[in-house]
């Protein structure tokens, strides 16, 4: 992890699949996103994600029919002291839709977490999603970058 780089963030948005690989213990990017929320936890410093990531990442975990993990993701969520989840605004629909107009590729899903992490100003939008990369209204990083 590159805390040159992190010293220079305020704040950062999670995408989906990093709290994936962090709950279900994901070999290397497990850690590499545990020693982010360390870092953002130690230095008192912003996690955000969206209702949407809750939705997401629940999702498996009722297919299987696995409440032991819908449990474990839905504490992890409920703990505000680390991560705040954002609600979906008509501003950040609004937001969505634009990015949606200049970059055709993204899912609506995408669109609307990525807007999110613009209008609540966060610095950096953690996924692991190469193509968002093209984005160029908020800095991104994939699980690589860290």
């Amino acid at each position: 992890m590159d805390l040159l780089k992190l010293s220079k963030i305020h704040s950062i948005f999670i995408d989906t699949a990093p709290f994936i690989y962090f709950v279900e213990g994901y070999a290397d990017f497990g850690q590499r996103i545990k020693a982010i929320f360390d870092y953002f936890h130690m230095n008192d410093l912003q996690m955000y994600s969206s209702v949407i990531t809750l939705t997401e990442v629940l999702s498996k975990p009722f297919q299987i029919d696995n409440k032991k993990l819908v449990e474990q993701f839905i504490r992890l969520f409920e703990n505000r002291r680390k991560f705040h989840l954002f609600d979906i605004s008509r501003e950040i629909a609004i937001k969505a839709g634009e990015l949606r107009g200049c970059y055709p590729f993204l899912k609506s899903m995408d669109a609307l977490q990525i807007a999110t992490a613009i209008e609540n100003r966060a610095d950096i939008f953690l996924t692991n999603d190469l193509k968002l990369k093209q984005v160029k209204n908020i800095e991104i990083w994939t699980m690589e970058d860290i």
